[in-house]
């Protein structure tokens, strides 16, 4: 008999509550009616890496030491992407289509890198999003 193979528990999350804030200091909200589907269980490695990342921005711009920095953000994309089941997140960095729609980004699980594409607070977005499953009691 022929084995299934074994399935993840996903949520889908609305990206509607992610705010980014452009170049001018103004807030504004790029993936409204997006969503992102995420696996429910992670390696707590990713914790580890997101506390590691908050230490180095609280001390401050001046302080950020650039090179753990990506370091940092090299480790979380490579915890990030397989995480990352599903999305509908569109490239808004591109012209749309004659049909006015704009492509849909890579999947990370198929290409990692895409995620350097993404604004930090989008990352960041998805790694709270991740990090919300640890306080919320499993269905």
């Amino acid at each position: 008999m022929a084995t299934r193979p074994k399935r993840f528990a996903t949520h889908t999350v609305v990206a509607d509550d992610l705010l980014v804030t452009d170049d001018d200091g103004e807030e504004f909200a790029p993936r409204q009616g997006e969503w992102v589907k995420l696996r429910k269980k992670f390696p707590m490695r990713l914790l580890r890496v997101g506390a590691q990342l908050s230490r180095l921005y609280a001390g401050g711009e001046d302080d950020i030491d650039m090179e753990e920095v990506e370091d940092a953000f090299d480790q979380l994309i490579g915890l990030l992407a397989p995480l990352i089941v599903d999305w509908n997140w569109t490239n808004h960095k591109e012209d749309g289509s004659e049909d006015g729609k704009l492509p849909i980004l890579t999947l990370p699980r198929q290409e990692p890198d895409i995620l350097w594409d993404l604004d930090e607070g989008e990352l960041m977005w998805i790694l709270d999003k991740i990090s919300d499953q640890v306080a919320s009691p499993n269905p």
